[in-house]
């Protein structure tokens, strides 16, 4: 299952707790660090996302100037790419009961048809467009204008793949979750959507706990911001636009209907606004995405010659290092072979001062045989 949303829309804190509700053992190396804008952590695979970005540069978009079209997956190079990609994501393929996250799966979310040979899930994150915007603008420094553009064309492109098996969520039901009746309500639906995916649930109790260790009063920081800001730093009309689609939206009870219509197109104030603030961006052409890939595939090999290059370093050093102490080894047995001729050399002289007195000892038995048999005679 993939939860996605709007940066900055719950997608972390409504992740963490669907983990927590199909006892998911979360292997937190496999995941982005925790970062001050996002104290628990942000829940995103690093696969994921830097296949994501990587996605992103090929198409010449970012995740912060999203496009407003989409790119034809099924054209090369990019079709290419998704098949070259699937023996990185096998075992999402191949297996049902996972979630992972990344907000840019509303503009990548199509990509991954081709890649996982299947429809996967959908759990999409909803929260006030101006909170959303507010966040963005505290965070990385949009402007609130640019925070709303990039709301509504998150909504605008994932609402386009979602069916009646999907679902939605809105942050704020997680945040005022804060009587009993609310959490059975919630902990229901939740109960709802995992139910293909999970071979087990947790308990109402395991519920309630996760929601008392997941859900903090500072999640909702830009609240305060919100209520300090100007109008006059954001373009009116676009903020009209954005609140009535949400606000048509959230009082439909999460119809998918209602959603994709209040999404269905994107207003030419947002065009307009993104334009003045130069992130009206479109996905590059075919032609253009190949000589971009190429860059791309070049960047990749040198970035592999790098490692290489680090790597034959390493191993240099170590041969080095390895010569050094064979040359002090050798150094060694140089010094202790002296040592033995030493040894030898004085062993020679002691041996021939044996010799020596040898002959002389063999020279008095002769003269005292000699002696001998003159006393005999």
């Amino acid at each position: 299952m993939f939860i996605t949303g709007c940066h900055r829309s719950g997608t972390s804190l409504i992740t963490s707790i669907f983990k927590d509700l199909i006892n998911d053992k979360i292997d937190k190396s496999n995941l982005l660090t925790p970062q001050l804008d996002n104290p628990p952590g942000f829940f995103e695979s690093k696969r994921i996302v830097n296949f994501n970005e990587q996605l992103l540069e090929v198409i010449g978009t970012t995740c912060n100037s999203p496009p407003i079209t989409l790119p034809i997956w099924t054209e090369p190079p990019l079709i290419d790419i998704l098949v070259n990609a699937r023996k990185d994501f096998e075992d999402l393929a191949i297996s049902s009961n996972w979630i992972d996250k990344d907000p840019r799966l509303c503009l990548l979310y199509p990509a991954y048809f081709h890649i996982l040979l299947k429809r996967i899930p959908l759990i999409v994150c909803m929260r006030e467009p101006i909170e959303v915007a507010v966040s963005l603008y505290a965070r990385n420094g949009h402007s609130i204008n640019t925070g709303l553009c990039m709301w509504f064309i998150y909504n605008h492109h994932i609402s386009k793949f979602l069916t009646e098996n999907d679902s939605f969520y809105f942050y704020e039901e997680f945040l005022n979750a804060s009587d009993t009746d609310s959490e059975i309500h919630i902990y229901e639906q939740c109960c709802k959507t995992i139910e293909p995916i999970a071979t087990q649930i947790a308990s109402f109790d395991k519920f309630k706990e996760t929601l008392k260790k997941r859900v903090k009063v500072y999640l909702n920081r830009s609240s305060s911001l919100t209520s300090a800001l100007n109008e006059n730093m954001c373009d009116l009309e676009l903020l009209n636009i954005c609140n009535d689609a949400y606000q048509k939206f959230h009082s439909s009870q999460k119809d998918l209907n209602i959603y994709q219509e209040s999404f269905i197109s994107i207003p030419s104030s947002v065009l307009k606004n993104l334009y003045k603030e130069k992130k009206l961006t479109i996905p590059y052409r075919s032609s253009e995405i190949k000589s971009n890939r190429e860059i791309y595939d070049l960047q990749n090999s040198y970035k592999d010659l790098e490692v290489k290059l680090k790597t034959n370093k390493e191993v240099l050093s170590i041969l080095s290092n390895s010569k050094k102490n064979l040359e002090v080894e050798l150094e060694i047995k140089k010094e202790s072979y002296k040592n033995l001729e030493v040894e030898l050399e004085i062993k020679k002289e002691s041996n021939r001062d044996l010799e020596k007195e040898s002959n002389r000892v063999e020279l008095e038995r002769k003269n005292l045989e000699v002696e001998l048999e003159k006393k005999r005679t």
